[in-house]
């Protein structure tokens, strides 16, 4: 918690300083979208909807435990629950509107932040900011429990994520830790723009999470599907991470 919030007050220390490094011309909504200036932006954009699935990560999950008798492995042996499925698609469904919403907006200079849209000189942005930096604050510590567990399960069996842990998992469960530590380290330590660490994390973080491992621990299960969304989840990390790179 204390290395976060010090690079989050050294980045929006640097943002403070620095009020021209915002693109001003983003500020301007855009009145009528022309979705034939869009193509070349809504790669950029795709973080936004990627996040808009968030509440499918333990999907997998929650639909062994709540569908197959205790210890039982493989495939539940009855359907998933319709408030399950209904709950999941209203997620999907408010986070996909908000993200259209976005970038209908500001079209052509969307961005995966859309604070960085604004003068950073701004008040009420300046307020945001900061509240975006305590979500953040909290929401890490679950963000990075979740790929560690995740890919854990994946690479390890169930057993990872028992209590008590087992003892022979222990080295495989701080060197996860981390790696997920390490490489928030590295893009700390590479300087990039904000910009470009919130679309870096919803290329690779959001998709690996909300497609890949769940997908992937699926397949693995026996679901089909699984492996479709496993293939969907690393063709949109592809295509982000590259959009998020050229910018």
């Amino acid at each position: 918690v204390f290395y976060l919030t010090s690079i989050l007050a050294y980045r929006y220390s640097q943002y403070l300083s620095n009020p021209s490094s915002v693109d001003p011309s983003a500020s301007t909504p855009c009145p009528v979208v022309k979705w034939n200036l869009q193509a070349s932006s809504i790669l950029q954009a795709l973080p936004l909807f990627c996040f808009a699935f968030n509440c499918q990560v333990q999907y997998p999950t929650i639909r062994s435990s709540s569908s197959s008798p205790p210890g039982s492995p493989g495939p539940p042996s009855v359907p998933q629950s319709p408030l399950i499925l209904s709950t999941m698609s209203t997620c999907a469904i408010i986070y996909s509107i908000s993200a259209a919403s976005g970038y209908s907006t500001f079209c052509v200079s969307t961005s995966s932040n859309v604070l960085d849209a604004y003068p950073s000189s701004d008040p009420l942005i300046l307020a945001a900011r900061w509240a975006f930096a305590v979500v953040l604050l909290c929401s890490y510590p679950l963000y990075s429990t979740a790929i560690v567990r995740d890919l854990g399960e994946y690479l390890y069996g169930p057993s990872f994520n028992s209590l008590p842990p087992p003892p022979s998992l222990a080295p495989a469960r701080w060197s996860l830790s981390a790696l997920v530590v390490l490489s928030m380290s590295c893009i700390a330590y590479l300087d990039p723009p904000l910009t470009t660490i919130t679309g870096l994390t919803g290329a690779v973080g959001g998709s690996a999470l909300v497609y890949v491992l769940p997908g992937a621990i699926a397949w693995e299960a026996g679901w089909k599907a699984g492996g479709i969304m496993t293939a969907a989840g690393g063709t949109v990390m592809i295509m982000t991470t590259w959009a998020v790179l050229k910018q």
